[in-house]
């Protein structure tokens, strides 16, 4: 059975302020990764808080951002290793080309960070070792 992996994306919100305005929108994303076919599957979702705050209002809303994926063949990995230790676990993977990452949110430069709870990190070693194993071209 293939281990799948729950993250959570950092992404860059955005603000625009006047002399009588502020606007903000603030977004919150959430994934799980996955092998799946020989390929590294990264789906993820999330949601995006609108705000804006004038002279005598203030108002927010909150849409739903549509869930979207990205698939990376093998060759394409470059590494995957865990961050963080205790603390602030994460996964970074880099990938060999820039394209592969470029639909995902808060990649840079070929790399990607899925930030993880304490409690996954089992899970997330399993997950390291299956995306190494594919690499090798063994799975």
């Amino acid at each position: 059975m293939a281990t799948v992996l729950p993250f959570t994306l950092k992404a860059a919100g955005e603000s625009e302020m006047t002399a009588a305005r502020y606007a903000w929108d603030d977004y919150r994303f959430h994934g799980v990764a996955r092998i799946e076919g020989g390929e590294l599957v990264l789906e993820w979702g999330g949601e995006v808080e609108r705000g804006d705050m004038g002279m005598l209002s203030v108002s927010t809303t909150i849409d739903p951002v549509p869930t979207r994926e990205v698939r990376i063949p093998p060759a394409r990995l470059g590494a995957a290793a865990l961050r963080g230790g205790w603390w602030r676990p994460r996964l970074e993977v880099t990938i060999a080309d820039l394209d592969a990452l470029a639909a995902l949110p808060g990649s840079w430069r070929g790399r990607a960070v899925l930030r993880l709870t304490r409690r996954d990190l089992p899970v997330a070693r399993a997950f390291v070792t299956e995306l190494a194993l594919l690499q090798a071209g063994a799975t």
